[in-house]
């Protein structure tokens, strides 16, 4: 189980808080997953916010924001690569068409997909025969996988694994499409994790409540609906194998460092433009808002106050 090596962890009272916080960039980047859970707290009822508090102490920490990147930095935890290995599939969903319409059989059969994930960690939550040990990793992975399932690049039917062999440049450096939206757009604003709170709290969306089925569905609906792929305007087509992960990864982290200015490209890449930017950002940012919302609301749900389980 996807757990077993985490128990251990707890079990033997190590640690692992030192190792939690490398600079990784998954969906919406550090950044973005951090405003998200902050929304979320913020919302929590007394009982849901009791036993998120409690939860987090096992691990020495006060905020859902604190752990909130955690499933992604797995990756870099040496102790825990093979449940990366084992959760890593978790974090996106790949739709089989573009009708966007979740069916578990056609588009998670073995359920390695970000929607079976958040089911399969709020039923453990909920679950009052579950232990902490479990508790506490659910409880951190659905902080996670909210956020992935409302960016909408890692809900996709395109052959391009989310935009991340779409090669773009802004501001005169080389990007991909999924790292744009990873952490790019958000960096923009060049707003700390608290000041982005505060302003992303000041009017908040009221969203359906919905299943993590249709949230993804939403996000999927974007990526078909939303243009935000730039129109390449006859350029030659782009290499998938020219453009690694490693590569992926170092643009992203250059997108958590903020705004660039517009610049020109060269190239087989399109160039995304102040006006690209302005017209993506509100819609990134209200996919955070939403994710927050939800995440409260599915918390609050599934995190009712009881005993420590042992």
């Amino acid at each position: 189980m996807q757990h077993n090596g985490f128990r251990r962890a707890l079990g033997a009272g190590l640690f692992i808080g030192s190792l939690l916080w490398g600079a990784q960039a998954g969906a919406w980047g550090q950044l973005g997953h951090t405003v998200v859970a902050d929304i979320a707290e913020a919302q929590l009822t007394p009982a849901a916010k009791a036993e998120a508090d409690r939860l987090l102490a096992l691990v020495r920490q006060q905020h859902l924001s604190a752990v909130a990147s955690w499933a992604d930095n797995l990756r870099n935890m040496p102790d825990f690569q093979a449940l990366w290995e084992q959760t890593r599939a978790q974090h996106y969903i790949n739709y089989k068409t573009d009708d966007c319409t979740y069916q578990a059989p056609r588009d998670c059969p073995d359920g390695q997909c970000v929607v079976a994930a958040i089911e399969r960690n709020a039923a453990l939550l909920a679950d009052p025969k579950a232990n902490d040990n479990q508790k506490v990793m659910a409880l951190m992975f659905v902080v996670h996988f909210v956020g992935d399932i409302h960016q909408p690049l890692h809900n996709s039917y395109r052959l391009d694994k989310g935009g991340n062999d779409f090669p773009v440049v802004v501001g005169g450096r080389d990007y991909n499409l999924h790292s744009v939206w990873d952490s790019y757009l958000l960096a923009s604003r060049r707003l700390d994790q608290a000041a982005y709170t505060a302003k992303l709290s000041e009017d908040l969306p009221k969203p359906e409540v919905g299943t993590p089925a249709s949230w993804s569905g939403e996000s999927c609906a974007i990526v078909r609906d939303g243009d935000l792929y730039p129109k390449t305007g006859g350029k030659k087509a782009f290499k998938p194998d020219a453009f690694k992960q490693s590569k992926s990864e170092e643009w992203a982290r250059r997108g958590t460092q903020g705004g660039d200015e517009d610049g020109e490209a060269g190239g087989n890449q399109d160039t995304l433009d102040r006006r690209y930017l302005k017209k993506f950002l509100p819609l990134a940012e209200r996919r955070v808002q939403e994710a927050g919302i939800r995440l409260a609301l599915l918390l609050n749900a599934n995190l009712p106050e009881g005993a420590p389980k042992k």
